[in-house]
């Protein structure tokens, strides 16, 4: 609730409790990106950390069926390159065309990755001016996937 409410100091708070009580290195990563979003000190990430993130969803197998996974990916979006995120996203459509009866929790999951990238090319690419040229077929492909849900069960 710190980080939705914009509370950065409740929240340092709460990053210093988490990383003494926390053994679930994603949720550590997820809100010390969540924590330079709010500050807007995303560029003072250190490149170590970054790579770490993208190795660690490369690492994982069949990480588009991996929530965790895909939950770090979503929020890291914010601090990785367009041509990064670009890159994952590819792989992320080219793995859930593959699936097959994609539950309804994952349906929702692929939905708010969707958005996520949407609100990222957004962010990044049109207020902040970076070029989002390679972007188009990702752009397409989210977009589709949102429209296709069946509005009735999300």
């Amino acid at each position: 609730m710190a980080l939705d409410n914009h509370e950065i100091q409740k929240a340092k708070k709460i990053a210093l409790k988490l990383r003494n009580t926390s053994n679930n290195p994603y949720l550590l990563w997820q809100f010390q990106i969540a924590l330079a979003y709010l500050e807007h000190t995303e560029n003072e990430l250190t490149i170590e950390f970054k790579n770490k993130i993208v190795n660690e969803i490369n690492q994982t197998d069949n990480w588009t069926e991996n929530i965790d996974v895909l939950r770090l990916f979503t929020n890291s979006m914010q601090i990785l390159s367009v041509e990064r995120v670009d890159v994952e996203m590819r792989v992320f459509f080219h793995r859930v065309s593959r699936s097959n009866n994609i539950s309804e929790s994952m349906q929702e999951r692929y939905a708010i990755v969707c958005d996520n990238y949407l609100h990222f090319l957004f962010d990044r690419c049109i207020r902040c001016g970076e070029n989002y040229n390679n972007s188009h077929e990702n752009v397409k492909s989210a977009i589709n996937y949102l429209c296709d849900l069946d509005s009735t069960r999300l």
